[in-house]
């Protein structure tokens, strides 16, 4: 079993530096680390056969690149007050002051630029508002105080032969701030460019303080599931009823859960009856009646009633901490583009400093004049600030941590990114029958007699000869019987035939039950009641069919993916069941090594196959399939091989998460056009000097908000909302 544990990294700036910390995990013995710039967290996998991950360790290698890691905390914090600005100003941080200190010093300067505009309209004054000594003065705050975390940042990437955006966002502003020094102090000129630095240290850090809250929110949903845990539970103890820290709640406690209150552990309800919102786990918002014998979930919350639950899976082993462990990892992940990406991004900023460099020495050499040093360092210093990696680095992890949590959030569970990046091209869907397609549990549908035989006498008779059985059949005679209240006479001498039926003595008679030869046009399974060798009737069985799945087909068929029911039941009821939910290709009596030979020749075909089962026979083309899907009430065999599990007792969830996974694709890209679109118009722009250091770090600010927004659109999405 593979180790594993999760990082929470402070200090990055681009994707360059995820890149950095990344690189220098992996070089470790034994480590598989996948750095997520957006979440800005480090998942960190033991291979297989190599010592326990050591966290102090990794900790520390962390720290030496120059950057700060820590384990989570047990129990995430709510979000800091954000939503007024008196609730900003009660919380600022070093990092918060620097930004508003950094605002209020540019400022003036942008009131100086526009009274210089101003002074351009015929009968305007002219000349500057800002006395240089007061630009200097305001410009060396923002050097000496407000740019001190880039500072940090450059010499330790510098240091470890690693430049970021760090590195850029210095030189630039340096350049800009020391060569209107020498103006000003040895040249005499009036010529400065003071406002420059201060704008590009002002723009940078309002675009990276803009960015952590639209972080926040895009992982807001993993926050949302970690605080519907409480952190207390009322728990029953040598008689008496006592609040205890979840912590301390033991298997086998005996837990009440009040109305209005959340569950602390998973169980099964003892005693009372009350409705559960389990909205955030399964994306229903249907309430839930759970009494006696059902089964509730830690984190779902009671609406109605009070109930009493015998507690059997608490702490760290609970649905909801295994979901949150699910979510956390598929965030963390990265989907084969993602790594192009990287590459790309681990040799970008040298590139860029080349470019500078390149600028820089061209534009002196080809300008002409007095000012053709000034010329040539406004125009690399704009190079070096437009070129800024932000956009590129939050491209795919932004819109990977909206996608995944959208999904969490309406109970579609992507394992991890690579699986939300292969349903968006899934084309062929193989979807079992029984569990699946119907709800898996068989109902008596007709009862036929003969011999003067009445209905309530078959069933009680079928029901006395089942009493010994745990077969399904059984249990729905049972269940018939029992909601008639008919009265079951006591069988005796039961005996079972494999494949063909069972009997038993009942009184005086013997009754048998066999399958029947007679063939079903409905999809009905039929057994045949005998008494003493004479036919006295029959009963007839039906798994119900899901009442969504007709459309849920319907969806799959309107984004072009075929759907294709494999089972390994018999002709007629799969024909049956093919034809209620709308399919053409039904396959019947089909073993787990035909459904996984027809995996590999949908494969061989070119197509990207999906499979979506929910029992053991459907495990080996589960683990074949290019995507596999599992029911939430799936077996273990089932969940522990699916991509992505549906925590909706719904198939809706099926194109839904097809939806989701191809807008996220979608979201990706365009990101990833607009990253590399912006660079690829920004450079040459500032390199040619239309855009001013000013100018060129407002766009890089606005480059990364924007790519950020559109992640964000995903959390918005909501189930049902898209046909394709």
């Amino acid at each position: 079993m593979q180790d594993s544990l999760t990082l929470t990294i402070t200090g990055m700036t681009c994707a360059a530096c995820a890149a950095r910390i990344e690189k220098v995990l992996n070089r470790q013995e034994g480590v598989q680390a996948s750095v997520n710039f957006a979440s800005e967290t480090a998942l960190v996998r033991g291979t297989e056969g190599a010592a326990p991950l050591d966290s102090a360790r990794l900790i520390a290698l962390v720290r030496k690149a120059g950057f700060d890691a820590q384990l989570p905390a047990a129990n995430a914090q709510p979000l800091p007050e954000e939503a007024s600005g008196a609730g900003i100003f009660r919380h600022l941080s070093r990092a918060d002051a620097a930004v508003w200190v950094a605002l209020l010093c540019a400022l003036p300067f942008a009131i100086d630029m526009l009274n210089m505009l101003a002074a351009m309209l015929p009968g305007s004054g002219s000349g500057h508002l800002l006395p240089i000594a007061w630009q200097a003065a305001l410009a060396t705050v923002v050097q000496a105080w407000c740019a001190q975390r880039f500072y940090r940042a450059a010499w330790s990437a510098t240091v470890m032969r690693a430049p970021n955006m760090d590195v850029l966002v210095v030189v630039g502003s340096l350049a800009a701030y020391g060569l209107s020094l020498w103006n000003w102090l040895i040249a005499q000129s009036h010529t400065v460019y003071f406002e420059s630095s201060v704008f590009v240290i002002a723009f940078v850090l309002l675009g990276k303080w803009l960015e952590q809250r639209a972080k926040r929110r895009a992982v807001a949903s993993l926050r949302a599931l970690v605080e519907q845990a409480p952190r207390m539970a009322r728990v029953e103890r040598s008689g008496h009823t006592v609040d205890v820290p979840v912590a301390q709640v033991q298997v086998g406690d005996i837990v009440i859960v009040r109305e209005g209150e959340a569950a602390a552990v998973d169980g099964e309800v003892i005693s009372g009856s009350a409705e559960f919102d389990e909205s955030l786990l399964t994306g229903e918002s249907a309430l839930q009646l759970k009494e006696a014998g059902t089964r509730i979930c830690a984190g779902t919350r009671n609406l109605t009633g009070s109930v009493r639950v015998r507690a059997a899976s608490v702490g760290a082993t609970t649905q909801l901490a295994e979901i949150t462990r699910l979510v956390e990892a598929a965030q963390g992940s990265k989907p084969p583009v993602q790594y192009l990406v990287d590459r790309i991004a681990a040799v970008f900023v040298p590139f860029i400093l080349v470019v500078a460099a390149v600028t820089f020495g061209l534009t002196w050499w080809l300008a002409s004049g007095a000012q053709a040093l000034e010329i040539a360092v406004l125009r690399a210093v704009a190079v070096l600030v437009i070129a800024c990696p932000c956009a590129l680095g939050l491209a795919t992890p932004a819109a990977i941590v909206a996608g995944v949590g959208a999904g969490a959030k309406r109970g579609l569970l992507f394992r991890d990114a690579a699986a939300l990046e292969t349903a968006a091209a899934v084309t062929v869907l193989g979807i079992d029958k029984t569990g699946t397609l119907t709800d898996g549990v068989p109902r008596v549908a007709s009862v036929t007699t003969a011999n003067d035989v009445s209905e309530g006498e078959l069933l009680a008779l079928a029901a006395a000869v089942e009493s010994g059985s745990a077969h399904p059949l059984a249990r729905a005679v049972q269940a018939a019987a029992g909601a008639r209240g008919l009265v079951i006479p006591v069988a005796t001498e039961f005996a079972a035939q494999v494949g063909v039926g069972v009997s038993a003595r009942i009184a005086d008679a013997q009754v048998e039950l066999r399958r029947s030869q007679t063939a079903s046009t409905d999809g009905a399974t039929r057994v045949d009641l005998l008494r003493d060798g004479v036919p006295i009737g029959a009963i007839e069985f039906k798994h119900q069919v899901r009442p969504e799945a007709r459309a849920a087909v319907q969806r799959l068929a309107a984004q072009g993916v075929a759907v294709v029911m494999l089972t390994g039941d018999a002709s007629a009821p799969a024909q049956y069941v093919g034809s209620e939910v709308g399919l053409h290709h039904v396959i019947s009596t089909c073993t787990p090594q035909q459904k996984l030979a027809w995996v590999g020749e949908q494969q061989r075909a070119g197509l990207k196959v999906a499979m979506v089962g929910d029992g053991v026979n459907d495990a080996p083309a589960l683990a074949a399939a290019d995507l596999s899907i599992a029911m939430r009430h799936g077996s273990a065999a089932a969940l522990e091989v699916a991509a992505v599990t549906l925590m909706r007792d719904n198939l809706q969830a099926l194109p839904d998460a097809i939806v989701l996974a191809r807008r996220t694709r979608r979201v990706i890209r365009s990101n990833l056009v607009f990253a590399f679109g912006y660079n690829a118009i920004g450079i040459p722009l500032a390199a040619l000097g239309f855009l001013s250091p000013a100018l060129a770090g407002a766009a890089m600010a606005v480059s990364s908000i924007s790519v950020l927004l559109n992640a964000l659109t995903l959390t918005r999405w909501r189930a049902h909302d898209e046909a394709t």
